[in-house]
């Protein structure tokens, strides 16, 4: 991506509502890639992603190592990893 034009995006355990809140007012035109770290257990399963795909027609998924990133793509930290 020239540029490497992101928005990073952190929270505490108790700020899923707000990042609903911020992701649902986001441009579907944005014109940057958008990485979510929120602080859960390292043992539980993550389904943010799929919280927030309910609020945005951005796409939502967990970050995978090594993977290539889009404008326009929200990528969320898996458990226990960083971004």
């Amino acid at each position: 991506m020239r540029g490497h034009d992101i928005i990073v995006i952190g929270a505490a355990a108790g700020g899923v509502e707000a990042l609903k809140e911020l992701i649902r007012g986001l441009p579907p035109s944005i014109p940057a890639a958008i990485f979510v770290v929120l602080h859960v257990s390292p043992y539980g399963t993550s389904i943010l992603p799929q919280i927030l795909n309910r609020v945005t027609r951005l796409p939502v998924k967990h970050a995978e190592h090594m993977e290539h990133f889009e404008k326009g793509h929200i990528y969320i930290a898996p458990p226990d990893h960083h971004m």
